[in-house]
């Protein structure tokens, strides 16, 4: 009898896995600050990085800045106590098939 409420037990909870997904840990950048930029989001951003993977850095796609001949800029908000004064603002130029990171920079509007 013991042995088929244990096989019961591991089914019950089997289903309940299944209908609920695994749980799992969020990495660092999607689980705290969404909408805005951290200065430790901003110093993992490095030049020739791909756009796509700084906004994953970011949590957000920002705004279009600037556009230039070659390229464009974009402002991201920031989470400090003055967001309306600062914003970082990151340059990017196509190059190699994908538009990547030339320069940024954490600046007063």
């Amino acid at each position: 009898m013991k042995r088929n409420i244990g096989k019961y037990i591991a089914a019950s909870a089997a289903v309940a896995m299944s209908s609920f997904g695994a749980v799992t840990l969020a990495p660092a950048a999607s689980a705290d600050t969404l909408g805005c930029v951290t200065r430790g989001e901003y110093r993992q951003v490095y030049d020739h990085m791909t756009i796509k993977r700084v906004h994953a850095i970011f949590d957000t796609v920002g705004t279009v800045h600037r556009k230039f001949s070659k390229g464009h800029s974009r402002l991201y908000r920031v989470c400090n106590i003055y967001p309306e004064k600062y914003a970082a603002v990151v340059r990017y130029m196509p190059m190699s098939g994908q538009v990547m990171v030339i320069n940024k920079s954490w600046s007063p509007r």
